[in-house]
């Protein structure tokens, strides 16, 4: 057995009771194993990956993940994700992920945001940060990604009840109308931590309206109720 069989096989016991444990039950196990097969012998053995149970995709990838390129960085992130999608249940990455920004004022780094969409909508809280080195090598991916969201949304998008504005007035009666409707920034999202992946408003206000800052209140986009 060469060296590189002998850190694969290395890495792969040392990440297989928690890939077991992030996917058990899951018809994904097996191909992303697969997939982390890939990316260790891509690697030359430098691959590391955090699971997160939780969400049964990684929480953090580490390594010399791709080989050196003079692609942008946004093309080098996605190819990459097209690589790694089954680890992270990305069906379609070109519409499942959008980038919201590229950060090129590190040292010795840039770095690719991007968010997670479902039916052409934002999931709230998920996003991947991809950063690669100056040769365009990725070396580091960290975020959050739920997995599953279409099987659990019944792969058909939500339509809302209600609309910014009646979303924006009932944050503002949440609040016993201390803050105005009007000053509020209200973004819709599918909330991936509730049941069926419900699409919902989350309302910001002003905090110049406020004598202390508020929380964002989220409401349901169907029922119009406060989310708590």
């Amino acid at each position: 057995m060469n060296l590189n069989h002998l850190l694969l096989a290395a890495a792969l016991l040392w990440i297989a009771p928690t890939i077991d444990e992030a996917l058990a039950h899951s018809e994904r196990l097996k191909p992303a194993k697969r997939a982390a097969e890939r990316l260790q012998t891509e690697s030359g053995g430098t691959l590391a990956i955090e699971w997160n149970a939780a969400t049964a995709a990684p929480g953090l990838l580490t390594g010399f993940l791709t080989k050196p390129s003079r692609h942008s960085p946004e093309w080098i992130a996605f190819e990459f994700l097209r690589e790694a999608s089954v680890l992270y249940d990305l069906k379609r990455v070109d519409e499942s992920m959008k980038i919201t920004r590229v950060e090129r004022s590190l040292p010795d780094r840039t770095k690719v945001v991007l968010q997670r969409q479902l039916y052409g909508k934002p999931v709230c809280g998920n996003e991947l940060a991809i950063e690669m080195d100056k040769s365009g090598v990725i070396r580091r991916v960290e975020g959050t990604i739920h997995a599953d969201l279409e099987k659990r949304r019944l792969n058909r998008p939500m339509y809302p009840a209600i609309s910014v504005h009646e979303a924006a007035s009932v944050a503002s009666r949440h609040m016993n109308r201390l803050l105005p409707a009007e000053a509020t920034d209200v973004q819709a999202c599918y909330l991936p931590e509730r049941e069926g992946v419900p699409l919902i408003y989350v309302v910001t206000f002003d905090p110049k309206q406020a004598d202390t800052p508020s929380l964002p209140i989220k409401v349901h986009s169907l029922t119009g109720r406060v989310i708590p």
